[in-house]
C-alpha cells in the first residue's frame, strides 16, 4: 500500500484509520525493542542529535523557553492575585514588579521542600494557600516590618 503524501487531503483521512492506528502501534512497538536492545547506541544517538538540534535551534529553544516560564509565572499571578494580576497591599500592575511572597515568612523552610523554582514547586503542590502577589517594594517593606520586629535595636526601632 503506498501511503499518501503527508499535507494531503487523503493522508489526514488515512491517519484516523484503524490501519493506520495499528501501523503506529507496530512502529512504536519496534521503536521500543530496539531501544531496549541497544541502550548504548540509543544513547550515543540521543546525545549526538541534541547537540545537533541544539546547535540549529538554540535561539529558537532558548525563546520557547522564556515564553514557557514567563507563562507559567503569570498563571501563579494570576491565581494569587484571584484574577487582578495585582499586588495584595498597594495595587501595583506592573507585572515585572509583581513578586510570589510566603504570607507567613516561612521561605526558608519551604525552600528546603522543593527542588528548583518555587513556581514550579506551586504548581506541583496545587497552588497552596500559603502565598500571595506582592510588588517588590510592599515585599521589602514586610520584610523590614518582621526584621524590626525581631531586632528592634538593629533597624533603629524603639
Amino acid at each position: 500500500m503506498a501511503l499518501p503524501k503527508k499535507g494531503t487531503p487523503e493522508y489526514e483521512n488515512w491517519i484516523t484509520t484503524p490501519e493506520y492506528k495499528q501501523l503506529r502501534k507496530r512502529q512504536n512497538e519496534a521503536i521500543v525493542r530496539w531501544r531496549k536492545n541497544n541502550p548504548t547506541r540509543y544513547k550515543e544517538l540521543g546525545i549526538k542529535w541534541r547537540k545537533t538540534h541544539y546547535a540549529k535551534h538554540k535561539e529558537q529553544d532558548l525563546e520557547k523557553s522564556k515564553t514557557r516560564r514567563r507563562n507559567i509565572r503569570m498563571e501563579v499571578i494570576y491565581w494569587y492575585s484571584n484574577g487582578e494580576m495585582c499586588c495584595a497591599y498597594c495595587g501595583e500592575k506592573n507585572i515585572e514588579f509583581l513578586a510570589i511572597d510566603h504570607i507567613n515568612n516561612d521561605g526558608k523552610e519551604d525552600r528546603k521542600n522543593y527542588i528548583g523554582n518555587v513556581v514550579g514547586y506551586i504548581i506541583r503542590s496545587g497552588f497552596p494557600e500559603k502565598y500571595q502577589i506582592l510588588c517588590h517594594n510592599c515585599n521589602a517593606i514586610k520584610e523590614m516590618d518582621t526584621r524590626s520586629s525581631k531586632n528592634p535595636e538593629v533597624w533603629g526601632v524603639d
